[in-house]
């Protein structure tokens, strides 16, 4: 409990500092070990959704037993697109390549 309190209190003292995400999912991690899952849950949140492309985030929303913040699938990568020309050409663009 004390050390939950602590980095609340830091947070509070600092909360633009570069480490403020990881302090938020320890905190959460600390208030989940003295019992109080309401206050956890609470603090995960804050760290997935303040920067929810940083590492703590993901923790803080696997934490929540969310799913993790992912970048949207690309399409059309230069291999996809190669292949579906040669596809078109027929026999001979394969060859050639």
């Amino acid at each position: 409990r004390s050390a939950a309190i602590e980095l609340d209190s830091a947070l509070a003292r600092w909360p633009r500092n570069p480490e403020a995400n990881a302090m938020r999912f320890w905190a959460g991690q600390a208030w989940k070990a003295a019992g109080d899952e309401a206050a956890a849950r609470a603090r995960w949140r804050l760290a997935a959704d303040t920067d929810p492309q940083s590492y703590y985030a993901m923790r803080g929303a696997e934490a929540l037993g969310e799913r993790a913040w992912a970048p949207a699938a690309a399409s059309g990568t230069p291999t996809d697109t190669l292949v579906r020309a040669a596809a078109g050409l027929g026999a001979a663009a394969v060859v050639a390549l």
